[in-house]
């Protein structure tokens, strides 16, 4: 009778034993599954972080090169201004001598016209 109990207790252990078995295979198994899980997502974050710096860079190579070209549209627009002070300027010189031409033609026509009239008196007392 002990060696009977002693089988069907070793019987009993052994099932137990195959069963702990098998769920430590079946839990391998997850943990294998889940692993590659985990690889395939940090595969995928690394990506998705590569692609964020790679956008983060060309969003900062074209902020800088918009900033650039309004530094360059300031000096341009600066420069514009210059010049057209500078026609202004010229304009007002030219006027200022075309007066001065214009004010020293009406002189020489009046000092004519002064001439002819008083060759014209001198003439008649003649």
């Amino acid at each position: 009778a002990v060696v009977s109990t002693q089988s069907e207790e070793l019987i009993i252990f052994n099932e137990i034993h195959i069963k702990l078995n098998a769920e430590l295979g079946n839990l391998n198994d997850e943990i294998t599954a889940k692993s590659l899980e985990i690889e395939f997502h940090k595969s995928e974050t690394m990506k998705m972080r590569e692609s964020l710096e790679h956008q983060y860079e060309e969003s900062y190579k074209k902020v800088t090169e918009m900033q650039d070209m309004n530094h360059e549209i300031m000096l341009l627009q600066e420069e514009n201004f210059r010049l057209l002070e500078s026609m202004r300027n010229q304009e007002t010189a030219n006027l200022k001598t075309d007066l001065k031409q214009d004010y020293e033609d009406a002189k020489v026509c009046l000092a004519d016209d002064g001439n002819k009239s008083l060759e014209k008196e001198t003439a008649v007392f003649s």
